[in-house]
C-alpha cells in the first residue's frame, strides 16, 4: 500500500515538477495530519531539506 506521501514522491522522481513541502503544507492547512517523522523523510527524500 502506498500513502498520499509515497505517491508525491514517486512524482518527484518521474519529473513532474512539484514541491513537496508545499504539497505537505497544503495537506496540514486541509487537517490532514502527518508525522513530523513523515514530513522530515519526505523532505529528505525529494532533496528539499534547506
Amino acid at each position: 500500500m502506498t500513502g498520499s506521501i509515497g505517491i508525491l514522491l514517486r512524482a518527484k522522481r518521474e519529473g513532474y515538477p512539484l514541491s513537496i513541502k508545499t504539497a505537505i503544507e497544503k495537506m496540514l492547512n486541509h487537517n490532514i495530519r502527518l508525522s513530523q517523522s513523515v514530513i522530515d523523510f519526505a523532505i529528505k527524500e525529494a532533496g528539499e531539506c534547506s
